[in-house]
């Protein structure tokens, strides 16, 4: 199974900066001032009251803040805030605040579109604990012997990519679950998938079902 199915068939449908879009607009260069520039100085870390914020310029941006679903999307940004580290989150609030955002943007479109976003994410590095643990406990369970393993593992075409963008507390349900627990690479019975396939469903699995439900899709 490729990384691209996983992912639509995780994240399907616009997201921009909180998986919410009801709106087909498409955004171009002229929409907006310039995108930061690839080298730019990361963004400042932003609160929980920040990104709420930019999300819902990220809504008017947009022209869908006034849907009822869309106003119950806004008020769960806090949940959608804590499920991601904190440069993904400063990054996602500077280029919202920029209207920088596409609005049919995806989640994984987000981070792999030249853009605003990944420009700011380019130098981007999971240095802590939970996400070294995590690599760790990855190259022990699906590449034993793979002295590259830990060095490439959240490189943007490897398993660990969409993981390392995670908060501490995903990272670990990850872990937990993915590397050791029932949904991990060594017992999803189909010789199909590989053990970093397999790996890469159940962490993206785990960090959907740490995000709020979106209103605007499951709630109608």
């Amino acid at each position: 199974m490729k990384r691209t199915v996983i992912v639509a068939l995780l994240f399907a449908g616009p997201l921009g900066v909180a998986a919410y879009a009801c709106t087909t607009d498409t955004f171009t260069a002229g929409d907006a001032g310039d995108a930061g520039d690839a080298g730019d100085a990361a963004p400042p870390p932003a609160t929980q009251a920040d990104f709420c914020d930019a999300e819902t310029r990220y809504a008017a941006f947009c022209k869908y803040g006034d849907a009822a679903c869309a106003v119950d999307n806004l008020s769960k940004c806090g949940q959608f805030y804590g499920a991601f580290d904190v440069d993904f989150t400063a990054a996602i609030t500077a280029c919202a605040n920029l209207d920088q955002i596409p609005c049919s943007e995806t989640f994984l479109t987000t981070l792999t579109t030249p853009g605003c976003v990944q420009n700011h994410l380019a130098d981007y590095a999971n240095d802590g604990g939970a996400f070294a643990q995590l690599t760790k406990d990855y190259c022990k369970s699906c590449a034993k012997g793979v002295a590259s393993c830990t060095d490439t593992f959240a490189n943007s075409d490897q398993p660990g990519y969409l993981s390392s963008f995670a908060a501490d507390s995903v990272v670990n349900q990850i872990d937990n679950f993915c590397t050791k627990g029932d949904g991990g690479p060594t017992v999803l019975g189909d010789a199909s998938i590989t053990c970093a396939q397999g790996f890469e469903l159940c962490a993206l699995t785990t960090l959907a079902g740490a995000l709020p439900p979106d209103s605007c899709k499951d709630g109608g």
